[in-house]
């Protein structure tokens, strides 16, 4: 886990929550395949989910600090 806080515009982004990854969570579809899909969340509470599906690497070069800053705002980031 770790903590990010961010500046947007100048200001000062909202307070940075501690964020959990879970890596390559299974998720079963109907035809038996398993897709797999990494998981940024803020710790505690419910929170709003942003779901992204790519036939591309989830993994990209700089795709972790974009999704945790995400979950650091407050968002369920699924990857």
């Amino acid at each position: 886990t770790l903590a990010i806080s961010t500046l947007v515009g100048g200001a000062a982004a909202p307070p940075a929550r501690v964020v959990a990854v879970d890596k390559n969570v299974p998720a079963p579809m109907r035809d038996g395949v398993i897709l797999r899909a990494d998981v940024y969340q803020p710790e505690g509470g419910t929170h709003p989910v942003l779901l992204q599906r790519t036939p591309y690497s989830k993994n990209d070069e700089g795709a972790h600090d974009r999704f945790s800053a995400l979950a650091a705002r407050g968002f369920i980031v699924v990857v």
